[in-house]
Order: structure tokens, then C-alpha cells, then sequence
């Protein structure tokens, strides 16, 4: 499977590592040369990760269905012409709040993880 990562944070760490490499330098002291491999290295990562293209990734969203039972007609007459009603059992997801009769892993509508966790908590 796929991983996925924010640019941002990448490029972050590596400008942290080129500004602790001067530090320690400084520090330590060693000559500013000492570090220089590094920095170039790193700032050389950076030019490549900025250059990767961004993947169209949707974030991962997590619900649950709330039970829905309705007394439904169900469009005929009994013996004595009296309607007939029967209990229904649909599901509403929490997130979206679409209604289906097929109690699914995903939600039909919005693409939720039906696992029972709440991402509003």
C-alpha cells in the first residue's frame, strides 16, 4: 500500500538538520567545512522532494450508521382492505447523514470507513 507524507514536514526536518549541523559545528569546534557535505546533501534533498509531484490523496474519514426503523405501508391491502404496515430497517451514516437499506464497510455516499469510530470526538 501506498504511503503518503507532507512535503512540508519533510523539508522542515532536513532545514532543521542543515541549522543543527552549523550549531554543532559551532559547538563542538569543529570547522564550518567539517559540516559542509551535509548541508550540500541536504539542501540537495530538499531540490529533489520539492520536485516530486503531489498525489491527489482524500484524507481517511471514519464513521458509524445510526439505525433508522420506520413503519412503513407497503402498498397493499389485507384481507379485510386494512393497509399493511411492516417495520424498516435502514441505516444513516453519522457522517453524511444519507439514509441506504445496505449496511455496508463503506458509506455509499461520502466514503467513510463504516469501523465505529467518530472523528468529531
Amino acid at each position: 500500500m501506498a504511503e503518503y507524507i507532507e512535503r512540508e514536514k519533510v523539508i522542515g526536518i532536513l532545514n532543521d538538520n542543515i541549522r543543527n549541523s552549523a550549531i554543532r559545528s559551532a559547538v563542538n569546534g569543529y570547522p564550518e567545512e567539517y559540516f559542509d557535505g551535509w548541508t550540500d546533501a541536504a539542501s540537495e534533498a530538499i531540490t529533489e522532494v520539492e520536485g516530486i509531484p503531489a498525489a491527489d490523496v482524500r484524507p481517511e474519514r471514519h464513521s458509524y450508521y445510526r439505525i433508522l426503523i420506520a413503519n412503513t405501508f407497503m402498498g397493499r391491502l389485507g384481507k379485510n382492505r386494512d393497509p399493511i404496515f411492516r417495520d424498516r430497517v435502514s441505516y444513516v451514516c453519522a457522517e453524511c447523514g444519507r439514509g441506504t437499506i445496505v449496511k455496508d464497510k463503506f458509506c455509499s455516499h461520502c466514503g467513510a470507513m463504516m469501523d465505529g469510530k467518530d472523528d468529531k470526538k
